[in-house]
């Protein structure tokens, strides 16, 4: 469902998400971390 686009910069940092190591684009925020890392939900709690 996402990807990154084609036009992005080359360079990338790596992060870790959950435990994994995650190489994105120089920039992009957690919310694109978590997403490119294949995770589908950024909490777990319930909502009120």
């Amino acid at each position: 469902m996402f990807r990154p686009r084609p036009d992005a910069p080359a360079a990338t940092v790596e992060v870790e998400v959950d435990g994994r190591t995650v190489r994105v684009p120089e920039g992009a925020s957690a919310a694109a971390a978590v997403l490119l890392a294949g995770l589908a939900s950024l909490r777990d709690t319930p909502v009120t």
